[in-house]
């Protein structure tokens, strides 16, 4: 099986290789046995990290015998500098929404939100939106553009501008259920109800 780190740079790299190889690396992982696992009550989720510049890597481990949320990045270039660690009580919630991964959140801390995504789709936190030309503010109604916060991007002013419009693609249908899968996964380790 492939290191964490080599997979998520495959994901990374992917979108520049021939149309057939990308086919053939997308086919091997499909499959949720390279990105989840469990054992002896502690489920492992390798997952990609939705950062600023770029998708980082991490693993996500729910302890249910000591009742533990972790995540820590992968120890390599393509690892999340982050490290959070909460007992289940402080996690708020666990959603999923149209945008590329799930939001697990926390209570209280440093980093009480954590945007994720099965590695193997790492590149849809890049590719879900795409640039059509023309003016940003004349194309897109206020309050239309959401982040993971469900707040509007503003589309007036300094931020606005006179650049490309965006528009979010719809994420393939295994992207979608990849993600559910996880994010139930992570909600079933915690006791809570599943998403649907």
């Amino acid at each position: 099986m492939r290191t964490l780190a080599g997979l998520l740079m495959a994901v990374l790299v992917g979108p520049v290789l021939p149309g057939v190889v990308r086919a053939q690396v997308a086919a091997a992982q499909s499959s949720s046995a390279q990105w989840m696992s469990e054992d002896e009550g502690v489920l492992e989720l390798k997952l990609a990290h939705e950062e600023k510049n770029r998708p980082d890597g991490g693993i996500l481990r729910i302890d249910s015998r000591k009742r533990l949320v972790q995540w820590e990045g992968i120890p390599d270039e393509v690892g999340c500098k982050l490290k959070v660690e909460a007992p289940f009580d402080e996690v708020k919630n666990i959603s999923v929404s149209d945008l590329a991964g799930f939001v697990l959140e926390f209570k209280k801390g440093k980093n009480k939100k954590l945007v994720l995504i099965p590695v193997p789709h790492a590149w849809w936190f890049v590719q879900q939106w795409t640039a059509l030309g023309g003016s940003f503010s004349q194309n897109i109604p206020e309050g239309t553009l959401r982040d993971h916060d469900g707040g509007g991007l503003s589309l007036t002013g300094a931020e606005g501008g006179a650049g490309p419009k965006l528009k979010h693609r719809d994420l393939p249908t295994q992207v979608v259920k990849d993600t559910l899968k996880a994010a139930n996964a992570v909600r079933a380790a915690l006791g809570r109800e599943l998403l649907r």
